[in-house]
Formats: C-alpha cells, structure tokens, sequence
C-alpha cells in the first residue's frame, strides 16, 4: 500500500463527550495496490465468486481523518471516506462519554 498523511490547521473538536481545544487534525490517504488470495481459490465457491469483488473494494483509495489530543482521550473522533466502481461510503466516529479511574 501507498499513503500520504497531511496536516490540517489545529481546530477545537465538539463530541458528545466534550469539546477539545487545539486538536491536531491529520488526514491520511491510504490506496492498496495488490490483493493476494490466500489458499486454494477453488477450494470455495464463493472464494471464486467473491474475490474479484472484494479485490476491486479494497484497492480503492480511501481517506481517513482522526483528530487527535495531547491529553485523555487521544482521539476523540476519526472520519473514513471511500468510493468504489459500486458505491461510495463514510464512517464517523465519535467519543460519546469516557471514565478516568482514579489514582
């Protein structure tokens, strides 16, 4: 696989768990260049039905940003985003609550 990885300018990030001031952003672009079948590819029919599928899915460049923080938690939010010959899709997550224990 090839990536890149940018730095956007630091922002103030608003989850449902709180808001964190000066988190750095990043951006990585992520693209796979080869898909190898482990095993036997007739040894399944749906190894041989699905593979070219999957191979075309996962050798698209896809682009994920995470947020991170210099305190806990690290990174309260990351976005995926990435399109394919059949669709294009995102993910988001977010911190929703988190728990320091006590020292």
């Amino acid at each position: 696989f090839t990536y890149t990885i940018e730095r956007k300018p630091n922002e103030t990030l608003s989850v449902p768990a709180g808001a964190f001031a000066n988190t750095c952003k990043l951006q990585i672009n992520v693209t796979i260049g080869n898909v190898k079948l482990e095993g036997n590819d007739g040894s399944s029919p749906l190894f041989s039905s699905f593979f070219p599928v999957l191979s075309q899915v996962f050798t698209q460049p896809f682009k994920s940003t995470v947020w991170l923080t210099n305190k806990l938690p690290n990174i309260p939010k990351t976005f995926l985003e990435t399109s394919t010959s059949v669709g294009s899709g995102t993910s988001t997550q977010e911190l929703t609550a988190y728990t320091l224990a006590p020292r």
